[in-house]
């Protein structure tokens, strides 16, 4: 736990679930999301990734599932309620593409959970091998349709398309000032730690930092958008 107090990055008391939690983008969405303090539920058909840990008592948590049978959400939620003894979900990223795994009714259960609280952030990413492709494509019109249909019903729904080269559309018009200036100081620490550390370029951990950002209340007014690598925003 890094955070504490009334830091913008401290998510103390949040639950997250996310889905392919055993790919590298899914295990670092968790992983970003752990620095935070938040409670962290992956979900996979596959064992969890190594530089995860999951025990009794830790904000990690894991379900797997029988990919042999539907996932359901209602079993999901159940089991969230009981590994954090509290109920409601805060937010939903749902990593798709990287095993055509079917998260359609683990959805629809969250955004019940949230439509009942009138508040939530439902947010989408796909791999960086699906950049530019068809595949990124349906994605985008897919998100949008879900988007639209649940305007007004208290859902933030984005989604994070990596950018494997760093580019993306230099245009943030959607983002008031203070939204802009505060993704742009949190990019930059970002960067400055990974060459701190020598880190090499790794797409994951900036897809987790972005996902990490919209998470935030520095985020917050962030809805309907489509978040590029670069943390450029469009409308969906």
């Amino acid at each position: 736990m890094n955070y504490i107090g009334d830091h913008p990055l401290n998510l103390i008391g949040k639950v997250a679930i996310v889905t392919s939690a055993s790919s590298e983008t899914g295990a670092a969405i968790c992983r970003e999301l752990l620095k935070s303090n938040a409670f962290v539920l992956g979900v996979d058909k596959y064992p969890a990734h190594k530089s995860t840990e999951t025990s009794r008592a830790s904000h990690f948590q894991f379900f797997q599932y029988d990919p042999e049978k539907p996932l359901s959400g209602k079993d999901v939620l159940e089991y969230a309620a009981k590994m954090y003894m509290k109920d409601g979900v805060d937010y939903f990223v749902d990593v798709v593409g990287t095993d055509g795994a079917d998260t359609a009714d683990l959805r629809k259960e969250v955004l019940k959970v949230i439509r009942e609280r009138g508040d939530g952030l439902v947010l989408t990413t796909a791999p960086a091998s699906d950049v530019g492709s068809d595949a990124e494509n349906i994605l985008v019109s897919t998100t949008r349709a879900l988007s639209n249909e649940r305007k007004g019903l208290g859902v933030r729904w984005n989604l994070i398309i990596p950018s494997r080269d760093g580019s993306g559309t230099k245009t943030s018009s959607i983002l008031d000032s203070d939204t802009q200036a505060a993704m742009k100081d949190h990019m930059q620490i970002h960067s400055a730690r990974r060459e701190k550390g020598r880190y090499a370029v790794e797409v994951e951990r900036d897809v987790a930092n972005l996902a990490l950002f919209l998470c935030t209340k520095s985020g917050s007014s962030i809805g309907g958008a489509l978040v590029r690598g670069d943390g450029s925003c469009i409308a969906l």
